[in-house]
């Protein structure tokens, strides 16, 4: 129930502050969905979600960010959730339902908000629709998409480590 309720509050904030048909400025809402570090060594670990419309279909996009005991900065690959204009709140209330064990905070990009409202590059534009595309012709919801990805360079502690 609070997974569902979650997931709605996140696509209200969506329709509200950023919106769709972004194509031209790149808007886009950023969580930072800070993980329970007990099952691992880590200090620090974050799951992006990027929501992002550049027309009428909406992106969601994860990608997971960690500091390993030793300091390391690790940036998985990102994921996309979805890409449709109707099933985008869904893949949210999804991944919110299976990770909901190992949520404990938001960790936005400005200290003192739960989330952000972020300008994709162009680059970052591009890959989107490039791992669209790759995941859509090779049939597969898993797997990184082999192109180098920009957002790698966003995140918490980007260039801190």
């Amino acid at each position: 129930m609070i997974e569902y309720m979650l997931a709605n509050v996140i696509c209200d904030e969506f329709n509200r502050s950023v919106d769709k048909t972004q194509h031209l400025t790149g808007k886009t809402m950023h969580i930072g969905f800070g993980i329970r570090p007990s099952k691992s060594t880590d200090q620090y670990h974050v799951i992006h979600m990027y929501i992002y419309a550049p027309m009428n279909y909406v992106y969601v996009a994860t990608q997971s960010e960690r500091i390993t005991a030793g300091g390391k900065r690790v940036v998985e690959p990102m994921k996309i959730l979805c890409y449709h204009d109707s099933c985008w709140r869904d893949a949210i209330q999804r991944f919110i339902f299976n990770n909901r064990a190992d949520l404990c905070v938001f960790n936005s990009m400005k200290l003192g908000h739960w989330c952000d409202v972020v300008t994709l590059t162009e680059d970052e534009k591009t890959y989107l629709n490039n791992a669209e595309e790759w995941r859509s012709d090779n049939y597969k919801d898993e797997g990184p998409c082999p192109l180098p990805n920009p957002f790698d360079n966003r995140g918490i502690w980007a260039g801190k480590c």
